[in-house]
């Protein structure tokens, strides 16, 4: 029976190998339309990349060739998001020349609706991409078969803005999240179930939040057929925010918020603060570029669920907070750096100071770096409570251990070569996992 199989597997690899050989060393057609076409590559970064893939662009503007890396194009797209008030996103799309268009940058602005489907985001991404590219492929064989079309708006139309229209709600928008998880085995068991609901007014000289969120975390082990462990840990907030534009770099707020939290042994945490921001560049760069400082300082207010190392069931302490965060989005890659610092007032000896970030750089044609990480110094763990914990509690991390430290990080390359060009598009058996791997 094995030479049976193995005599038929041998058949059809001569088969298959027999309808692929027409196709090797033939270079994918295309038509004719990209004959010394604008070569283009497509860079998307930001809070969401929703709407940005790449084949859809391939197939909606077949007069240019879209490349692999962006040291190979002639024209760079840089696509960079922001969330806005509304739960939509900005999508800022700039169009950097390289090579012989050196220099040359052009920027337009696409904005979204809320809950907007992928589709509708993409074909307005494929229309404003459409018009960035005139300048360039006016140059090419495809500029006689370019056609300009203009909707007319209905008349009266106007751009909706607080100052332009009647809005029933005001411009306040209400989002309703949960989300669950649930993992079983035969011998344990875990379980997360979050909730969130905020609501939010953002206009340009202000914006307002506040909102509710709840999370639970679930675990059970069979230890033998006679014992088992369960937790349960629990943790939640109601916050406001409200914040005010005073120059385009300038900004104050009034924050607060009061929640609890099982794992940081915390029954009730009251915290409100003034807060300073400022920020090197105008914020209306804010989807490519951003490096905010800011500034707080306010009272704290502990309730605690056992008594802490210091004694303590409840107490008032005052807090300040410096916080400075930088996110850069060019095209050469994109950094996201924070730095906090944090001390109680006056017993300024209780501090906290962490660092998280992520680069991401494009060395050379096709090689990309990536890493990132985080560290915090931990020396105000005042929730710490009193009776130790047992072996039980610590393994499933029912409450938080004492630490001097914390430390992650992740790093990595990827390098690809071979063609820099990308414009067929064939998705077939993309879906189809033999043995459920790729």
């Amino acid at each position: 029976m094995i030479r049976r199989f193995a005599t038929r597997l041998c058949a059809l690899t001569v088969l298959l190998a027999t309808a692929v050989a027409p196709l090797r060393g033939q270079a994918p057609a295309a038509p004719d339309s990209t004959a010394g076409s604008i070569k283009v590559y497509l860079d998307c970064r930001g809070d969401s990349n929703q709407g940005c893939q790449p084949d859809f662009f391939v197939t909606e503007l077949p007069y240019v060739s879209w490349t692999r890396d962006r040291l190979f194009a002639d024209v760079q797209f840089l696509v960079t998001t922001i969330r806005t008030g509304s739960g939509s996103y900005q999508y800022t799309v700039s169009a950097i020349g390289r090579g012989r268009f050196d220099g040359r940058s052009d920027t337009l602005v696409v904005a979204t609706l809320p809950n907007e489907s992928e589709d509708g985001i993409r074909r307005k991404l494929s229309r404003g991409f459409a018009l960035l590219l005139v300048p360039y492929v006016r140059t090419t064989e495809a500029a006689s078969r370019i056609r300009v079309i203009y909707d007319a708006p209905a008349v009266g139309s106007k751009v909706a803005s607080p100052g332009s229209v009647k809005d029933k709600w005001n411009f306040f928008v209400l989002q309703l999240e949960m989300n669950g998880f649930l993992n079983t085995e035969s011998r344990q068991t875990f379980g997360n179930l979050y909730s969130d609901v905020s609501v939010r007014r953002v206009t340009e000289q202000s914006a307002v939040r506040f909102g509710i969120n709840q999370s639970t975390r679930y675990s059970k082990f069979d230890i033998d057929d006679t014992t088992s462990v369960s937790n349960t840990i629990r943790q939640g907030v109601f916050f406001v925010r409200g914040v005010k534009s005073l120059t385009p770099r300038l900004s104050f707020g009034l924050l607060t918020n009061v929640g609890y939290s099982e794992f940081r042994n915390t029954k009730l945490v009251w915290r409100a603060a003034p807060v300073l921001e400022y920020n090197i560049f105008p914020w209306k760069r804010a989807t490519s570029e951003q490096i905010a400082i800011s500034y707080g300082v306010g009272p704290r207010y502990f309730v605690w669920r056992d008594s802490t190392i210091f004694g303590r069931t409840r107490e008032w302490r005052a807090q300040q907070e410096l916080v400075v965060g930088t996110d850069i989005r060019k095209s050469w890659g994109s950094v996201n750096i924070s730095t906090r610092y944090a001390t109680f007032i006056p017993d300024v000896k209780k501090w906290n100071l962490s660092l998280n970030g992520q680069t991401s750089l494009n060395l050379v044609k096709g090689l990309q770096f990536n890493v990132g990480g985080g560290a915090s110094l931990i020396r105000d763990q005042i929730f710490l409570a009193a009776r130790g914990q047992t072996q039980e509690q610590i393994l499933t991390q029912q409450r938080a251990l004492a630490s001097n430290y914390s430390l992650f990080a992740f790093t990595g390359l990827s390098y690809s070569f071979g063609s820099i060009y990308n414009n067929v598009v064939n998705p077939r058996l993309d879906f189809f996992k033999l043995g459920g791997n790729n």
